[in-house]
């Protein structure tokens, strides 16, 4: 699946493709770098989400499965003869209906939860209405907003080849499809639409097995929401004392949703990640991450020393990554307790922070094999080490460039938009177009402070 924002907030044009297993995302501050994966993130969540509506699915299936029954009968009393009939504006619909009664609703509240109203998500520049397209092999989808109520709905759905219906001859309960040069036969139209949907939309998100957001500063979020959790408790004792109302702060619910995961913890699932787990403890943690069921929050052991410390006790180091060693241990689903088609998909927001390059270009080899292991990760990244360290996997062969989705965000008049191919990844690593820049800026300028003080020095003599 491709998902496409266009005049999304400060963001002109911003593509994602699904397919890959390894997306980096690079730019400069303030570009609506997380802005996209946000948007990205909630739309997928609900995507998903939304495939467990089964009763508004078949009651809406049903309703147009009779509708199209009977505009096959009456096709076939007047021509006399089983044809054919070209349903495809009518699946469009149907579809429609299926998606606005539950997707677009659910995906209105999350994006209302993490940014300013839909009617107020519009371009920031050009002030045109914002759209998401939804493309996969079968259709595309449009989702705009209606202002007047604050709401998204679908504008347009075009699904790709036409699709026809027809009774067979052998029974008046029997259909055949046809579809994508393919026949199938049903016991009625519900059965042929049903079908419908579940290669169209079910299928595409069938192999994800859980979306996963870990954002900016998840430290420190982490430690001051578990320190706020118990703060609520004791007011919610006391609310009979309080002589004022409190306001709680404001939460995006990617952010609400990583505070919820870490705090619902329950023991470690059997999983494939152990060799990664393992590495990132002995060779950049020097100690082990782990749950405590008594305090309910991550502590961290040191090798050697036997005290448990709260992350609020570690370096910065520590308390940053401890959340994604959590994540592997504990929450993220993985292939061995799954059928092998299944992947988990994992957000991080500029995992480089607060690490020294060292720790930068060993926790990207970690991402690259995490992506072999049914992870799909999407990051964005300020680090030119990370940057680099990906080019050489790629160039080494560790990291296939076809899996690998590797942007650059650029400013506009009109808004950011996505560069899919100025660090597009090769077979011989990318092309820097994003740091090197600062860093011939840099040269430059220690070059001309040589100069300087080359001819201060001459003067002198």
């Amino acid at each position: 699946m491709k998902i496409t924002l266009k005049d999304f907030g400060p963001i002109s044009h911003f593509e994602f493709d699904l397919e890959k297993d390894l997306h980096v995302i690079f730019g400069k501050n303030n570009i609506g770098k997380s802005y996209a994966i946000t948007a990205v993130y909630l739309i997928l969540k609900n995507w998903a989400e939304d495939t467990n509506q089964l009763y508004i699915k078949s009651e809406i299936i049903k309703y147009n499965a009779g509708d199209i029954s009977k505009n096959i009968i009456e096709n076939d009393k007047k021509t006399g003869q089983f044809e054919f009939l070209d349903i495809t504006k009518k699946i469009e619909d149907t579809f429609r209906s299926i998606i606005e009664g539950v997707f677009a609703q659910k995906l209105t509240l999350s994006l209302n939860n993490s940014f300013p109203a839909v009617n107020r998500l519009n371009n920031q520049r050009t002030k045109k209405n914002f759209k998401i397209d939804l493309k996969q092999k079968h259709f595309t989808i449009t989702f705009s907003p209606n202002e007047q109520l604050n709401l998204l709905y679908a504008s347009s759905i075009k699904i790709n080849l036409p699709i026809l219906l027809k009774r067979s001859e052998s029974s008046d309960k029997a259909y055949i499809l046809n579809y994508d040069n393919g026949e199938n036969h049903f016991d009625g139209a519900i059965e042929a639409i049903k079908y419908l949907y579940d290669i169209f939309i079910e299928k595409e998100l069938s192999s994800i097995n859980g979306i996963y957001f870990l954002p900016a500063s998840r430290s420190g979020l982490y430690q001051g929401l578990s320190s706020f959790s118990s703060i609520i408790a004791e007011l919610s004792k006391s609310r009979n004392l309080l002589t004022q109302k409190i306001e709680l702060p404001n939460i995006s619910e990617p952010v609400a949703d990583y505070f919820l995961n870490l705090s619902n913890i329950s023991n470690k699932a059997k999983n494939d990640f152990d060799e990664i787990i393992e590495t990132i403890e002995k060779d950049i943690l020097k100690g082990t991450v782990s749950f405590n069921n008594e305090t309910k929050k991550l502590v961290f052991k040191e090798n050697g020393i036997d005290e448990e410390l709260d992350l609020s006790h570690t370096s910065s180091m520590v308390s940053e990554i401890a959340p994604i060693v959590a994540y592997l241990k504990y929450i993220i689903n993985d292939k061995n307790n799954q059928p092998n088609n299944k992947y988990g998909l994992l957000f991080i927001e500029e995992p480089e922070a607060h690490l020294h390059p060292e720790v930068q270009v060993k926790l990207m080899e970690m991402f690259a094999l995490l992506a072999g292991k049914n992870v799909k990760i999407v990051m964005t990244s300020h680090s030119n080490y990370m940057f680099n360290k990906l080019s050489n996997l790629l160039l080494e062969g560790k990291i296939d460039h076809n899996k690998v989705g590797s942007y650059l965000t650029r400013a506009t008049d009109a808004g950011s938009i996505t560069d899919t191919l100025s660090m597009k990844a090769e077979a011989d690593g990318m092309n820097d177009e994003n740091f090197a820049d600062v860093a011939e800026m840099l040269y430059e300028e220690r070059i001309k402070i040589y100069d300087k003080l080359n001819k201060e020095a001459k003067d002198a003599d």
